[in-house]
């Protein structure tokens, strides 16, 4: 198991890295041991963040690669290692502890229901939240990076989700640009920075290879493929900005692991277990949160620790807190109730899932938010096209 490094190699120091040039002070330190240079010198800096274009994924399918050949090095991710926390963090600048957004399924207390939060619904479907009078302001009630800026910022994102709860609380006051497709996605960046009249901080998402390494798996030829024609996008896209003074940095929010069939587990399958817990397991099916009645906690514990030791670890919430993995510093007030009582630390390439009664409970090829190497460490690539 390895750990974020929140003191100087994480996708949260990266964001310090990219504000200390601005002199915004921030709660983590800018990154070490790497050259931030470029960062610090361009004129225009550009984030692209691959959705799980993990380091071991880059060094397995893309040594030849544009990308592989301007790596300067490898960073964490947060805890957990996935979309909605890690997309938080470089959208906030802050670590989960600090901003609480902390997986895919979030238990909102303050809403009384389990969502899906980044879609911002119930966890059930339905209309978003906000249609239903609760501000997404309540929730994503920190401050956006790009309003921290003294500059002009961009935020380039999928045309699907350009006017979501999520986006529009996230962007801030960033000039927000669509896409639809690969050639979209370079040339809004292209754009931008050929059309700029001052100095520029620009964000662009790229989340297709994500979904591939889901529903095909990240060793899949056509997952493979993918990530060759973006790699050579991009490499397109440098040369068009050669000589623009522009920094143009590639990272992922986390890496994907491949999970054959016979190791997601499912919790029908754990009467016992289910029975313990007050509410649907939230967090992600890698780390498994888990809501215990006050009456079933021995039982739970004693649950997994004679039937599931094999294949998960158990931590408290307290562990989990003190043992910084989500941060460090003072921890958002509403922590406890985003992770609930314990985790379920799969182990290997393990999951646990369950499903309501309105859903499917179809299993994956890829997933992600554990603590393996394939998931935790994201490439550090700088084009300094000066």
């Amino acid at each position: 198991m390895h750990m974020p490094d929140y003191e100087g190699a994480s996708i949260v120091n990266l964001m310090s890295s990219i504000a200390t040039r601005h002199e915004v002070p921030m709660t983590y330190p800018p990154l070490r041991d790497v050259d931030t240079t470029p960062l610090d010198t361009a004129r225009h800096v550009v984030l692209i963040v691959v959705d799980g274009l993990g380091y071991s994924f880059l060094c397995d399918h893309g040594s030849d690669s544009f990308l592989r050949r301007h790596v300067k090095g490898r960073l964490t991710s947060v805890f957990p290692s996935t979309t909605s926390a890690s997309l938080t963090s470089f959208a906030t600048g802050l670590a989960p502890a600090q901003h609480a957004i902390t997986g895919w399924f979030v238990h909102l207390r303050e809403a009384g229901v389990v969502t899906k939060i980044l879609p911002f619904c119930p966890r059930y479907g339905g209309p978003p939240l906000s249609e239903l009078g609760i501000s997404p302001r309540d929730i994503f009630d920190r401050q956006s990076f790009f309003d921290r800026l003294p500059i002009e910022t961009h935020y380039v994102i999928p045309a699907m989700f350009l006017d979501s709860d999520y986006s529009l609380a996230m962007a801030g006051r960033a000039y927000r640009h669509p896409y639809e497709s690969m050639t979209d996605f370079a040339g809004a960046i292209r754009d931008i920075v050929r059309g700029a009249t001052s100095t520029t901080f620009s964000y662009a998402y790229w989340p297709r290879l994500d979904t591939l390494c889901h529903t095909l798996g990240p060793y899949d030829p056509g997952t493979v493929d993918h990530f060759r024609a973006l790699d050579s996008t991009i490499e397109g896209l440098c040369h068009e900005l050669d000589g623009t003074d522009t920094a143009i940095v590639v990272t992922a929010d986390h890496g994907v692991i491949d999970v054959p069939g016979s190791h997601v587990l499912h919790l029908e399958d754990h009467p016992r277990l289910a029975d313990t817990l007050s509410l649907p397991l939230c967090g992600e099916a890698r780390v498994p949160y888990c809501y215990v009645r006050p009456s079933s906690v021995d039982a739970f514990t004693s649950y997994v620790e004679d039937e599931l030791s094999d294949v998960c670890d158990l931590f408290s919430y307290d562990n989990l807190l003190n043992g910084s993995f989500y941060g460090r510093g003072e921890p958002h007030p509403c922590m406890r109730d985003r992770v609930g009582d314990y985790a379920l630390l799969m182990r290997d390439n393990y999951v646990l899932i369950d499903s309501l009664l309105c859903e499917k409970g179809v299993a994956l090829k890829g997933y992600h938010g554990g603590l393996s190497e394939e998931e935790l460490f994201v490439p550090f690539v700088v084009c300094d096209l000066k």
